[in-house]
């Protein structure tokens, strides 16, 4: 169980990065000044 709890949140995780990397390279005109911060919190299983 924690092992798929875990491949979930970087899968989640690199889904995000993916989608945020080029929307903020659009937005930002200097891309050495994009910073990518990406938190992941554990789950609580009730048990």
């Amino acid at each position: 169980m924690k092992t798929a709890q875990v491949l979930a949140a970087s899968v989640l995780a690199l889904a995000l990065a993916g989608l945020a990397g080029p929307a903020m390279a659009a937005d930002e005109p200097d891309p050495e000044g994009v910073e990518v911060s990406v938190t992941i919190e554990p789950l609580r299983v009730p048990g």
